[in-house]
């Protein structure tokens, strides 16, 4: 505390009051907390591209992304009634990069020469494209991945019957490619 007086020098007995913390001090603890989330992360990245072998017949890898989203759509509601912005912020790149992180990790895992890349273009028959993920194997892209979230659009509620039919559709073109585990 810092003595504070409520006239000059007068004789009487100082009264003290705590200073106002300076504005940059205010949010100190905040900005270390989103520091060390940083090395969280590359601690997380290192962890997972070191793993073993990961199954593609399990949702172990879905639930790890969900839950990876899940924490972020949980910091923005709790921004939302903090701050009072009135909305959830798009976690539509995160998602996208929590995507890419576990592609990334179960390939690496599986020890396959693919290499998975974040927002590369190349050129189709149709013309140029630059999906949010694809993956590629020497100078062949051999997988285009576009991320789509409704998060945020309807709140935490997201249409169950458009997620049951994309699965059906992405089960059924993965077999087709052969892009599905083994049975």
């Amino acid at each position: 505390m810092i003595p504070v007086s409520s006239k000059p020098d007068s004789g009487a007995p100082r009264q003290r009051k705590e200073a106002t913390p300076r504005l940059i001090d205010v949010e100190q603890t905040f900005r270390t907390s989103l520091r060390e989330a940083g090395v969280h992360l590359e601690t997380a990245y290192q962890s997972l591209m070191s793993r073993p072998e990961m199954s593609l017949t399990t949702r172990e890898v879905t639930e790890a992304v969900l839950l990876r989203v899940g924490a972020f759509y949980a910091f923005q509601e709790h921004a939302k009634r903090t701050i009072g912005t009135g909305a959830i912020r798009s976690g539509a790149y995160f998602f996208a990069d929590s995507v890419y992180l576990y592609l990334k990790a179960v390939l690496a895992s599986r020890r396959t020469p693919a290499e998975v890349r974040s927002e590369e273009p190349f050129t189709t028959a149709g013309g140029k494209i630059k999906p949010d993920i694809s993956v590629w194997c020497g100078a062949a892209c051999v997988a285009a991945v576009e991320c789509k979230t409704q998060m945020g659009w309807r709140g935490h509620r997201t249409d169950s019957r458009a997620v049951r039919m994309s699965r059906r559709k992405s089960s059924w073109r993965a077999k087709r490619a052969g892009l599905s585990p083994a049975q």
